[in-house]
């Protein structure tokens, strides 16, 4: 069975979500580290990472996105496991963007 596309993708990348965001101090170079160590990629490969309050997502070509969530089974980064699944247009996986604090 074919895939729907998911969301925001370039053609041929799927946007997959990740159970680690900015509350759990995760930086994208960890998210980078595992992806690469896990699927055994070079890091060129991996597309744009973007980091919410409770989850990050990645963009990764069409044949990493269906590899993924079986390479990365049990994988933690923060003490949080990764658990790659797809990303969806959901409540709660709606952008949190820390509110802008202006001049300090």
């Amino acid at each position: 069975d074919p895939q729907p596309p998911a969301v925001d993708a370039k053609p041929g990348w799927v946007l997959m979500s990740l159970g680690v965001g900015r509350r759990n101090n995760v930086t994208p170079a960890q998210i980078v580290a595992a992806l690469t160590h896990c699927l055994n990629v070079p890091n060129r490969v991996l597309g744009r990472i973007d980091l919410y309050d409770n989850f990050s997502t990645i963009e990764v070509p069409q044949e990493l996105a269906q590899r993924m969530p079986l390479a990365m089974r049990g994988v933690d980064i923060c003490g949080r496991f990764l658990n790659p699944r797809p990303a969806q247009r959901s409540p709660d996986e709606a952008p949190h963007r820390r509110p802008d604090r202006g001049p300090r």
